[in-house]
């Protein structure tokens, strides 16, 4: 992910072409990602911020939501393929009963597993992110 301002240069059969601080940010945290991994192997997302005009405030923000993105991809990268679909029907707003019917189990197996595994602590945190 890249903060900062994004300009669109040209198009191609690929899509838009990009350029700005916001698209060398996000390509900087692509490479942070892949020197991460080394320590890190769930983590699957970075941001860099690419404004010059930041301020600290700005900084610690960023700083926190780095925090938060390394600490919820190495809870999911710990889950099970059943677990991702449970979080993932969740997070997307499905109830307990859709989610149940769409994997074949009871509604209590999901209740069960969605506080188990971190589910709960995403579900929380996806919650305080979005408001």
């Amino acid at each position: 992910l890249g903060v900062g301002t994004l300009e669109i240069v040209g198009a191609s059969a690929y899509g838009l072409t990009q350029d700005g601080p916001a698209w060398w940010a996000a390509r900087a945290a692509i490479d942070e990602v892949k020197r991460r991994q080394r320590r890190t192997p769930g983590l699957r997302t970075w941001i860099e911020d690419g404004r010059d005009d930041a301020d600290d405030e700005t900084g610690r923000r960023v700083t926190d939501v780095k925090a938060y993105l390394l600490c919820r991809d190495e809870v999911v990268s710990d889950l099970d393929a059943r677990q991702r679909r449970i979080a993932l029907g969740l997070v997307r707003g499905r109830t307990l009963t859709d989610v149940a019917e769409l994997e074949g189990v009871s509604v209590s197996a999901i209740s069960q597993r969605s506080r188990g595994g971190g589910i709960a602590a995403l579900l929380e945190s996806a919650g305080l992110v979005s408001r």
